[in-house]
């Protein structure tokens, strides 16, 4: 694992606590579905982004063209949740260690 990697996995379990939201945000949806998103979570009733670490932690470049948000391709489900259930299991071995909203 590269030290990038290992370092916002590092910041995710330093940050987020079990049972902790993470929020989904739409930017853009396409006629074929694909959804362009944005990920945070709220500390102190101040937003942060965690799109970036998602990007490195599942290997997920990030799209430029529209915001430097995560680009999902349709996939018959909530992409949202999808989303964070993923990233969950990849760092706490547990998909459902933080909850999902869409904001």
């Amino acid at each position: 694992m590269n030290k990038e990697k290992q370092e916002c996995i590092d910041f995710l379990k330093n940050t987020l606590n079990k049972g902790d939201t993470i929020y989904t945000q739409l930017y853009k949806k396409t006629r074929n579905g694909t959804i362009y998103i944005d990920l945070r979570y709220i500390k102190d009733n101040s937003p942060f982004t965690i799109t970036y670490h998602y990007s490195k932690i599942m290997e997920h470049k990030l799209d430029k063209n529209n915001f430097n948000t995560i680009r999902q391709r349709f996939g018959n489900m909530d992409m949202g949740f999808w989303s964070v259930y993923n990233l969950c299991h990849k760092v706490w071995d547990n998909g459902y260690y933080c909850k999902h909203e869409w904001l």
